[in-house]
């Protein structure tokens, strides 16, 4: 059950993440001005100036839209291999820079974790309470078998005590 979760959760954020992408796609071909594939800081400005829900989309990926804050995610992005072209970022570099930013966790990134970790403290205990009911069940089982063994050295320990205590016949007569 908890790996069909999981498969459906992992399929549900693929799903998000194609969608995400393609509605970026879409907002930063409009801003792509000479339709070049690469995007000038100026044309990234003129698209945060003008769509108030890309500004949320990259907020929502925890990115800073503050032109400074921008302009510092693009420079660091433009060392990849083939995200650069003169002064502009290639647009698909850009969008999988954005969908996979690293740095401050976001909120989905804590719940997706903490998710993880109740399932993880769920299955251990799981586990302890099946291998304290085997324990259980192995010491109740060596109780028996020491009571056994008790209950067998006594009975020797009489018949032992017994044949000491027998007279014996020739040896006395």
């Amino acid at each position: 059950l908890q790996n069909a979760d999981m498969n459906f959760k992992v399929a549900e954020q693929a799903e998000e993440q194609a969608l995400m992408k393609k509605h970026l796609h879409d907002i930063l071909s409009d801003a792509d001005a000479d339709q070049s594939g690469y995007l000038s800081m100026e044309e990234i400005s003129e698209a945060l100036e003008g769509m108030e829900e890309f500004k949320s989309r990259l907020k929502a990926l925890d990115v800073d839209v503050s032109r400074g804050g921008l302009e510092h995610f693009v420079k660091q992005q433009l060392i990849m291999p083939g995200a650069r072209k003169e002064d502009g970022i290639n647009i698909d570099v850009l969008i999988d820079s954005l969908l996979s930013a690293r740095g401050y966790a976001t909120a989905f990134s804590i719940l997706d974790l903490k998710s993880q970790m109740v399932g993880m403290q769920q299955q251990t205990t799981q586990t302890v309470s099946a291998l304290e009911g085997k324990m259980t069940a192995r010491l109740d089982a060596m109780d028996s078998n020491v009571a056994e063994i008790a209950t067998s050295v006594a009975s020797l320990s009489a018949l032992v005590v017994g044949r000491v205590n027998e007279p014996r016949k020739g040896l006395d007569d």
